[in-house]
């Protein structure tokens, strides 16, 4: 196959050569005061990196430390064989399936919900879903999540991002719980998606009502587990 190779020069600061590889785990940035000056949990390189090696290829950071030159430059590499498709890549039998598509695995009857509000995590989850014959609804933040709750009857389960605008997942499933306490129904089974991995995290996303609790970068086989595990025998008023 061909590799195709990108590459994006990033013109801010240099990485410096003993935080290479550094940068590529998760929860961290070259500097610690970068979380404050520039936000973010430090896991985009490694889901990144993970991403790229799913699809065959693979992720480096190459720095220079010159001044006028790019501080740091990423490069990506992509196996493709010309005349074919980049839609059809996941169909080369030579090169290891993202997920193993076990045809035993069970399909809940209704919708997943998926909140988040990173656009591609959320393009993500709903393209590896999607390719596993659950049938998808997505919510850009808290607020948005809980409307699509309350007008739906099909949700069998809700994949909850703990951070996000307007609305967070620990408000938003709190509503949530309080509507079925008010109607009486059975409590949707609703899973944590957060980078929190510190001692507490969990403890807080499980007295909120969620039901379990997923760290970032996600594992989808382990995603895959958690909705056939919780909601693989819901039972669901017919479409």
């Amino acid at each position: 196959a061909t590799m195709l190779q990108f590459s994006v020069c990033d013109t801010g600061k240099e990485t410096p050569p003993s935080h290479i590889e550094s940068v590529f785990e998760p929860f961290r940035q070259v500097e610690i005061g970068d979380t404050r000056q520039h936000g973010g949990t430090g896991l985009g390189l490694t889901i990144c990196r993970k991403l790229a090696e799913m699809m065959g290829g693979e992720l480096r950071v190459e720095s220079s430390m010159e001044p006028g030159k790019c501080g740091s430059s990423f490069i990506f590499t992509y196996p493709y064989r010309p005349g074919r498709s980049l839609a059809t890549q996941d169909e080369d039998p030579t090169r290891p399936p993202l997920l193993s598509q076990d045809s035993s695995r069970k399909i809940i009857t209704g919708k997943v919900l998926v909140a988040e509000d990173d656009t591609v995590s959320r393009k993500l989850a709903h393209r590896m879903l999607t390719r596993f014959g659950y049938e998808v609804i997505l919510a850009q933040d808290g607020e948005e999540a809980v409307s699509l709750y309350e007008s739906s009857d099909d949700i069998a389960l809700i994949l909850m991002d703990v951070q996000m605008p307007k609305l967070d997942g620990l408000s938003a499933t709190k509503k949530i719980r309080a509507m079925e306490q008010g109607n009486a129904s059975d409590p949707i089974p609703i899973l944590a998606l957060s980078a929190g991995a510190m001692k507490g995290d969990k403890e807080r996303g499980i007295d909120s009502g969620m039901t379990d609790y997923l760290t970032k970068p996600l594992n989808f086989k382990a995603v895959l587990n958690s909705i056939e595990k919780y909601a693989g025998c819901a039972q669901l008023p017919s479409q």
